[in-house]
């Protein structure tokens, strides 16, 4: 009877006060799981994309146009989820030189919205590159394990989820391929996430607009993988995030395929950067002084053991891979104490840079890298 009440009492309420029934439906979808939580918390790791495979493979020129797709979830319980979604190929380099292009996943407002879930419905999808299964595998899953590892440093990071996607041809012409893949999620969601907002036009930002310890935070963790494929004037392989406080923009890097930490065989050293092959660590990032260097080093530090856990604990890697992973993130942390036996009390920019001191990437001011004009 009081439950019977209390619902007649908020009937009420609604119809009295109708701007409040709006603001309730948009608590609620601010509040709703996005379709990436749900797969992450139910445990939907398994996925079946049924599309016109020749037709999505050969849309690579000028800006590719979504087509229909259906798309099944599957988790660890065998419960499962349809969805008819939209899918195109995507990126520049990877699309370009990939066997298998890299995805775009567009799922339905209102399938979303039905399903109690948020609207945020666009999602990147990291997918094998080459048709060689073990080093396709092997890069994959190693870029995967360097967005969980940048996690692990800070929340100004897009987190990840791994699945096992078969890809079946709705005409029946080509083979049925299955391969790991990864979605990343969305920027709306991370925006939502942060409470920030994505800066779309900031190229050639300024030192003094960005929020210097997060801007040092992901120039270290790019220097850790041992990744220069990212420029922070150009606003290139990352996102500049803020909501228009003194607290400025926030960096959120992406694509790190050509890092030392995943090696894959398509990447390039960029010897524009002081590089002679990959792997080589080049620090990229603006000048700071040396106790947000150090305190910035001293984070890292903090978090070594959980870093080399993430590695461990991937099994889907072979031990091989996940010792390459190992060797190559031991070798960062024996030179941060390399450059403490060098420094003393606090490590420096300029020890940082001393690999390729006179390195400043396209587009940025020399004197913001520590470099006389």
């Amino acid at each position: 009877m009081k439950t019977c009440r209390l619902n007649l009492l908020l009937a009420l309420i609604l119809l009295v006060f109708p701007a409040l029934a709006g603001a309730a439906t948009g608590g609620d979808q601010l509040a709703a799981s996005s379709i990436f939580d749900h797969m992450i918390e139910d445990g939907y790791d398994e996925a079946v994309i049924t599309t016109d495979l020749a037709a999505l493979m050969a849309d690579r020129k000028g800006e590719p146009t979504y087509q229909a797709a259906d798309l099944l979830l599957t988790n660890e319980e065998g419960q499962m989820m349809s969805w008819e979604i939209e899918v195109k190929p995507r990126g520049k380099y990877r699309r370009r030189i990939c066997d298998f292009t890299p995805l775009k996943l567009n799922f339905s407002k209102s399938q979303l919205r039905a399903s109690g879930l948020s609207d945020h419905d666009k999602y990147k999808l990291v997918t094998h590159c080459e048709e060689e299964r073990a080093a396709a595998e092997a890069a994959l899953l190693k870029e995967y394990t360097a967005y969980q590892m940048y996690n692990a440093l800070t929340p100004y990071s897009y987190r990840v989820h791994l699945l096992r996607i078969r890809y079946v041809d709705s005409k029946g012409e080509l083979p049925t391929v299955r391969r790991y893949a990864f979605l990343l999620e969305s920027t709306k969601q991370l925006e939502d996430r942060l409470g920030l907002e994505e800066c779309e036009d900031c190229l050639g930002v300024q030192p003094d607009q960005l929020n210097r310890e997060a801007e040092s935070m992901h120039a270290v963790f790019q220097y850790m993988i041992g990744n220069a494929d990212f420029n922070l004037s150009m606003v290139r392989n990352l996102k500049l995030l803020g909501n228009g406080s003194s607290q400025g923009l926030i960096p959120v890097g992406y694509d790190f395929d050509f890092s030392g930490l995943v090696m894959a065989n398509y990447a390039v050293a960029a010897s524009h950067l002081g590089q002679t092959q990959i792997g080589d660590r080049v620090f990229l990032g603006l000048q700071v002084d040396d106790a947000t260097i150090e305190a910035t080093l001293a984070t890292v530090e903090s978090r070594r053991d959980e870093l080399f856990q993430i590695i461990r604990s991937q099994r889907a890697l072979t031990g091989q891979a996940r010792a390459e992973m190992r060797i190559y993130l031991k070798s960062f942390f024996e030179h941060l104490e390399e450059l403490r036996a060098q420094a003393g009390t606090k490590r420096t920019y300029a020890q940082l840079r001393q690999t390729a001191p006179d390195v400043v990437p396209a587009g940025a001011d020399p004197s913001d890298y520590g470099v006389r004009k």
